[in-house]
């Protein structure tokens, strides 16, 4: 063997350690990332409001919260029909998760229908706004 031959195994030796070391890493790391993306994926799945009917929502990102905006349909047996009356969306509930790990919170009933002198039947497809540190609720 040249010396030439002889220095540049080590640095061989050393290039093909290293490669194997970010292969490694490069493994843990995706395990890491498939695992959370595995939680995350689960949340997705499923229906994030199983305890009553809800629709129509809006999704807004405000103070490092997830705010949802559905409407909310009550239990019901109406018959369906075209005119929209088989439904009893009588109030509006706000949800908010704080990362994508864990259920919504529900902050409850923050509008009913009794509340707004204009509305005779349904509560649908509300939304929100943010402005000055204030949330305002858009109501059709």
């Amino acid at each position: 063997m040249s010396s030439k031959s002889r220095n540049h195994q080590p640095l061989k030796v050393q290039t093909l350690r290293i490669l194997l070391l970010l292969l490694i890493s490069a493994c843990t790391s995706l395990q890491t990332t498939q695992e959370t993306n595995e939680v995350t994926m689960d949340i997705m799945k499923k229906p994030l409001v199983t305890n009553m009917y809800t629709a129509d929502p809006s999704a807004h990102f405000f103070d490092g919260k997830l705010y949802i905006y559905p409407s909310h349909d009550l239990d019901h047996n109406n018959p369906e029909n075209n005119g929209g009356n088989q439904f009893d969306m009588e109030d509006y509930h706000v949800f908010s998760m704080e990362n994508m790990q864990s259920l919504p919170t529900d902050h409850g009933e923050v509008l009913n229908i009794k509340d707004v002198p204009w509305a005779t039947m349904q509560m649908w497809a509300p939304d929100a706004a943010y402005k000055d540190g204030t949330i305002q609720t858009i109501d059709p």
